[in-house]
Order: C-alpha cells, then sequence, then structure tokens
C-alpha cells in the first residue's frame, strides 16, 4: 500500500513539469560585429545583418539587439529601428558599449516579430587603451517595478549567476512575480536560442542539453515585460549524454508547463496509478491464493464438460509461471495436472523420508504428490498413480 501511495505521490509532482519538445528558433537573418571577442570601454562598434543565406522567415523591421551580461541579472534591450543602409543588401547599427573592464556580454538580435538573426559569441570588455577615464552614454537601466523575481534551482542546490551546471542536469526557474505567459530564453554564443512558454507560474524546467564547456545565457520575460536573466553560466562535465539530440532538447527531459503539454502530464499520472493498481489487486490474488491453497490442498472436479486450471500461485512466485491448462473428463488420460472421476480420491505425500499414507478402500484411486521445497530449482511434477498394497488388517 505504501508503494501505491508514493506513486500517486510521484504522479502529483508530475503535473509540476511534464516534458515538452523544444527545437530552437529558425533564423531568419544573421548578424556580426568585431573581429576579436574583446571591447575596449567606450568603444563603438557597428553591428551588420542580413538575410544572408539564412532559412526561416523573412525579417521585419524594426529591429533590436538584447545585451547579456555578467554583472546584471536583467538583459538590456536596445531599439535598432530599421537600420542603416550597409550595401549588399545588409543593414548596420553603431553601438558604444558602455560596460566597465572585466564585464562579459553577449548579444542577440531579434526582428519585430521576435524573429531571431542568432547571438554572437561572449566579448570581454577591457580598459581603453587611449582615453585614462573614457565617457560614454550609459545604456538605460530597467527600475526595479520591471525586474522580475525568481527562484532558481539546479540539481547542486540555488542557482548561482556564473556557475557551472553539469550536462543533462536539470535546471528550474519559477518566476514569483509577473502575468502569464512566460518566456524562458536559452542563449548559447553563436547559435539560435531556445524558446519555452510556461501558461502558468509553475516551474519552467530545461534540461542542460549543450555541449560541455559551452557558455550559455537564462532570461525570462513576462506577458506585461517584466524581465530577468542570469549568466554567463558553463556547462559541466558528466558522465550522461542521454539528454542530447541534434538541434533539439531531448523530450524526455526538457520540461516546460506549456499549452498542451499538460495533457501528457494527465496520461502519464494515469499509467502511473494504473501501474499502482494492477500491481496490488496481483498482490492480493496471491494472498487469496495461499489462502485457499491451505484451507482446500485438494478436492474433486464437478462434474462438467471440461475444466481450467492455473498454476499454483507460490510456483508463480519463485519463476514457474502461471500459464493454464485445460484439462477434459473424457477419457482417461492425465498430462500437467490430474483429474479423478472417483468417488474418493487419496493423496500420499513424502517429506523427509517419512512416508504418510491414508488407509484407502479396495475402489479408491491414489495420488502420490512429491515433496514441495520452496528453494527447489526443479519445476514440481505430478507422479503417476500407483496403487498401495491392502493392510492385512
Amino acid at each position: 500500500m505504501a508503494q501505491f501511495e508514493l506513486i500517486v505521490c510521484l504522479w502529483m509532482i508530475l503535473g509540476l513539469a511534464v516534458a515538452e519538445v523544444v527545437p530552437f528558433i529558425e533564423p531568419g537573418f544573421f548578424f556580426a560585429y568585431g573581429k576579436t571577442p574583446v571591447t575596449e570601454q567606450c568603444e563603438t562598434v557597428r553591428l551588420i545583418w542580413g538575410r544572408q543565406g539564412a532559412t526561416g522567415q523573412n525579417p521585419v523591421a524594426p529591429y533590436s539587439f538584447q545585451v547579456l551580461t555578467s554583472t546584471f541579472i536583467f538583459p538590456f534591450i536596445i531599439d535598432a529601428g530599421t537600420g542603416g543602409d550597409a550595401g549588399d543588401g545588409n543593414l548596420f547599427f553603431d553601438f558604444t558599449v558602455p560596460f566597465a573592464p572585466g564585464t562579459q556580454y553577449q548579444i542577440c538580435m531579434y526582428d519585430s516579430n521576435g524573429l531571431p538573426g542568432g547571438c554572437q559569441v561572449t566579448f570581454t570588455m577591457i580598459k581603453n587603451s587611449t582615453i585614462a577615464s573614457p565617457t560614454c552614454k550609459n545604456l538605460t537601466m530597467p527600475a526595479q517595478t520591471q525586474l522580475l523575481s525568481i527562484q532558481g534551482i539546479v540539481d547542486g542546490g540555488p542557482l548561482s549567476q556564473n556557475g557551472f551546471i553539469n550536462q543533462c542536469d536539470d535546471v528550474s526557474i519559477k518566476p514569483l512575480n509577473g502575468t502569464p505567459p512566460f518566456t524562458l530564453t536559452v542563449s548559447p554564443p553563436n547559435h539560435p536560442p531556445y524558446n519555452m512558454t510556461s501558461h502558468t507560474m509553475d516551474p519552467i524546467v530545461w534540461t542542460v542539453s549543450l555541449s560541455r564547456a559551452m557558455p550559455f545565457w537564462l532570461s525570462l520575460v513576462s506577458s506585461e515585460g517584466l524581465i530577468w536573466a542570469n549568466g554567463p553560466m558553463g556547462v559541466g562535465r558528466s558522465d550522461v549524454d542521454t539528454c542530447l539530440a541534434p538541434d533539439t532538447i531531448l523530450k524526455s527531459k526538457a520540461r516546460s508547463v506549456a499549452a498542451g503539454a499538460g495533457v501528457g502530464g494527465l496520461f502519464g499520472g494515469f499509467f502511473l496509478v494504473g501501474v499502482a493498481f494492477l500491481l496490488e489487486r496481483l498482490r492480493s490474488n496471491r494472498r487469496n491464493s495461499k489462502s485457499m491453497e491451505d484451507v482446500h490442498p485438494w478436492r474433486n472436479q464437478v462434474d462438467g464438460g471440461s475444466t481450467k486450471m492455473f498454476g499454483d500461485s507460490s510456483l508463480m512466485q519463485y519463476g514457474y509461471g502461471a500459464g493454464s491448462v485445460e484439462v477434459s473428463r473424457e477419457g482417461s488420460n492425465v498430462s500437467r495436472a490430474t483429474v479423478m472421476t472417483g468417488a474418493r480420491v487419496f493423496v500420499r505425500h513424502q517429506d523427509g523420508g517419512r512416508v504418510a499414507s491414508p488407509m484407502p478402500e479396495e475402489q479408491a484411486e491414489i495420488v502420490e504428490l512429491p515433496p514441495r521445497y520452496v528453494n527447489n530449482e526443479r519445476v514440481p511434477r505430478v507422479l503417476p498413480e500407483k496403487p498401495l498394497p491392502r493392510s492385512p488388517f
């Protein structure tokens, strides 16, 4: 019964985090900036983007940049508008990077419909080589009321901003404020992002299905535009790689509470409860079979055309199976089970070398049963009929 209650609890937990296939978002364009992954403080970099062989939908202006940093727990959103003409069908935007030396940052780009242009590699800020104390326009920081609060949990404990999470481990992000739906975005460098959408306040659980040592950022946005970000985090070593799949997050491991995904969790819960119910019924049937066996060690077969006899429950416990045998009353041959039609049936049982024999009448038929041992490896069998000599008394 305890196992049944445990499985019911697992079913309830399953409803909180159910599986969903999460493919990456097919880019509709590509962009690039910088030749080396370092940027001087207050340096202006030119971002150039265009269709460039992308196979996703056609991008639609205006464009925007999402800047993820190692020093802030929110992303910066920069409006790039329609961009300037860079020639050859490309557009450009000049961005002055104001972050302090030592800051790591990564830029991802989107069009007006959320179609991505991918994410670039992680850049590191260094001191300005020409100006000792450079000044430049800072980015506008969001107000406290525009930030999301979350509860982040990994297999090793609370989520850290710059920690390593082992490959195929789970990351749980639970929004504490804001209004659903929520969109969790995984942004690895040189790769399109992953999006997972939740229509509830339940945790969004993602499995780290990235290559070892790859950095990535997580960001979350609510329906009213509240934001949160975390990173860069790294992918640690793991002996488990079953969660990896080309261009997708594995179905059995990538979890989010998404529209339609709850159906899968519901059926999964019914399956677990069904298994528990069958196990409980089987255990009950075994107990009933043993009870009947103790009360009625043997009995005559009732009149009728044929009788179906099932294997003993104790044999089932030790791997002998529970095959059924059809026994017909027509004819005198007996195969796997012996059926007697006489008025009285006597049984002789041998155990430990001792023989206990009844005093049968002359016309009585005798069935000799072998000793029965729990640990015996052999399959019990019914011995052929063997009459006993009559008593001289």
